[in-house]
Formats: C-alpha cells, sequence, structure tokens
C-alpha cells in the first residue's frame, strides 16, 4: 500500500516539476508582471490539466511499461 503511494508520488513529482519550470521560464516576463496570486491562479489553471489529462498518464505508462522489462528481464 505504501509503495503504491509512494510511486504514485513519485510519478507526480517527475510530472509536475519539469512542466513548472518550463511555464516559468516560457512565461517569466510576462508572469513577473502579476500579482502572486494572479500569477498562482494561471499557472495553476494551466497545469492541473495538464496533470491530469496528459502528464500523469503518460508517466503511469513509462513506469508500467519500466516494470514490465525489469519483470520479463530477471
Amino acid at each position: 500500500m505504501i509503495r503504491k503511494k509512494l510511486k504514485a508520488c513519485l510519478i507526480v513529482w517527475i510530472a509536475i516539476y519539469p512542466a513548472l519550470l518550463s511555464l516559468q521560464y516560457l512565461f517569466a516576463e510576462q508572469l513577473a508582471q502579476l500579482s502572486l496570486p494572479l500569477r498562482s491562479l494561471i499557472l495553476t489553471g494551466v497545469l492541473v490539466p495538464l496533470m491530469v489529462l496528459a502528464l500523469i498518464s503518460f508517466w503511469t505508462w513509462v513506469f508500467g511499461r519500466l516494470g514490465r522489462l525489469k519483470k520479463n528481464n530477471s
């Protein structure tokens, strides 16, 4: 049970960290002009759907494939 939760945490972190850094890098100038609450609203408004609709599924698939490859090579 704990192992599955740790794997889920790792998948979420692997998905969100580069996505957040990329958005902040690409839109740094535009975001810098906004207040912190508005900046956070915009970033979460983009990141949450991106995470739910694409990134979590993608990284779950990658980890599943890696797990199957590891089992096949054992």
